[in-house]
């Protein structure tokens, strides 16, 4: 079954401290954080090393391809020196790890069977390089599809962060329409340095302030 942005406003209102860690633990795994940083951010959430730690083991094992492109990730960045990005950006390092012996020389292997690391100061920045720079890229991409549009008069100074867009139309229909449609066609068109991967968004309006928006539509994509 296809897992849907409805599926996850239920998970999200049915649990939402459930959620919030999950969220915690998939974004922070996802930049390269370990169990012990998860707990020392955010004791609230995880008042011990050992609940982070059970919760990373879940997304392992949901995801057990993760752990083994992590490791690839390092083991390349380590031989090699640098990464690429998508978009062709280079990145350089130079402490990324150094193997784990036993005392016959020979390799330790952890449970998933990838051999032991003791991990250096660019570890983590290894891990955090391609989704952090692919979502760079992807966001000034988009500035600048959207400075091509009709809508390039109403960009304001504070046009995107994180990974939201902003656009300040006249409140008329014709004009909100636009917006809408071109906004949820950029951001949802298919990423050619990715594989043509698409991503879904979603739009929303606030005609007073940015504390009282009113949802439009949510653009979900296969």
């Amino acid at each position: 079954e296809t897992y849907t942005a409805a599926d996850n406003e239920r998970i999200k209102h049915a649990n939402p401290e459930l959620y919030k860690k999950c969220k915690v633990v998939v974004h922070g795994t996802g930049f390269g954080m370990g169990p012990y940083m998860m707990h020392m951010n955010d004791p609230e959430k995880f008042p011990t090393i050992k609940s982070a730690e059970e919760l990373q083991d879940f997304l392992f094992a949901v995801v057990p391809g993760l752990p083994v492109w992590h490791h690839e990730l390092r083991t390349f960045a380590q031989k090699n020196g640098y990464l690429d990005n998508p978009w062709g950006l280079r990145h350089y390092f130079y402490d990324v790890f150094t193997y784990k012996y036993d005392e016959n020389h020979r390799l330790i292997f952890d449970e998933r069977g990838l051999p032991k690391v003791t991990l250096g100061k660019d570890s983590k920045k290894v891990i955090a390089m391609k989704p952090q720079s692919s979502a760079g890229f992807f966001m000034r991409d988009n500035i600048e599809l959207l400075g091509q549009t009709a809508l390039r008069p109403y960009l304001p100074a504070v046009l995107s962060i994180h990974d939201g867009y902003t656009v300040e139309v006249p409140d008329e229909p014709k004009w909100v329409d636009y917006a809408t449609e071109t906004l949820g066609n950029i951001l949802t068109r298919p990423i050619a340095e990715m594989n043509n991967l698409r991503v879904g968004c979603e739009i929303e309006i606030a005609r007073r302030n940015f504390l009282e928006f009113e949802f439009v539509k949510q653009i979900e994509v296969v």
